[in-house]
């Protein structure tokens, strides 16, 4: 009788989330320390780089990373607008200009091996071509990557939100309720985790 090692996709994650702590893209870092405004109605205002069809893509992307199990996905907790918001507002124009080129190598593997883009594969062969381009980040992890922008990107948007703040990590609501995006003036300072 063999036994294997299996290791949850959940705790992976927690392990994952305090790991990249320290090893955190710089996109996907300054987005973080950017802070979110107060005003949730004006966020959608913000024009994003990202034509619908990429939204679409970014969402499938954030999905296969963080599938939805007995917590919710990456899509129930919108993660998709968080790198949206993410790329399009807090990236230094040199680092947009880096996701976007590297950004259509989704799409290029998916064409490439199964003849259709990201989005119109099955799970099977979506989470193939994740893979192929975790793969490809392990060879050189020192080098720009977009698997690796992604991959922490989703993980501070989902780690962030609500659901992720409240059923994935641990949560504490003493002194008070989960509130993502309150103005630093009104607690007084930056607290530490």
């Amino acid at each position: 009788m063999s036994t294997t090692n299996h290791i949850d996709r959940r705790d992976a994650l927690k392990t994952l989330s305090l790991l990249t702590g320290y090893a955190i893209t710089a996109g996907a870092a300054s987005a973080f320390l950017a802070g979110c405004k107060t005003d949730v109605a004006g966020a959608a205002d913000v024009s994003s780089l990202f034509t619908a069809d990429q939204m679409k893509t970014i969402a499938d992307i954030a999905e296969r990373i963080i599938p939805k199990t007995d917590t919710p996905g990456a899509k129930d907790v919108l993660v998709h607008e968080y790198i949206s918001l993410a790329v399009t507002k807090f990236f230094k124009a040199e680092d947009q200009k880096k996701f976007m080129d590297k950004f259509a190598s989704f799409d290029k593997i998916a064409a490439d091996k199964y003849q259709k883009n990201f989005s119109a594969l099955s799970d099977t062969n979506k989470d193939d071509v994740l893979t192929i381009m975790a793969e490809e980040w392990k060879k050189n992890e020192k080098e720009y990557h977009i698997f690796k922008e992604f991959r922490d990107l989703t993980v501070t948007g989902y780690c962030t939100s609500e659901p992720g703040a409240t059923q994935l990590l641990k949560y504490d609501p003493i002194p008070g309720p989960f509130q993502g995006c309150i103005d630093r003036s009104t607690v007084g300072g930056v607290y530490a985790l």
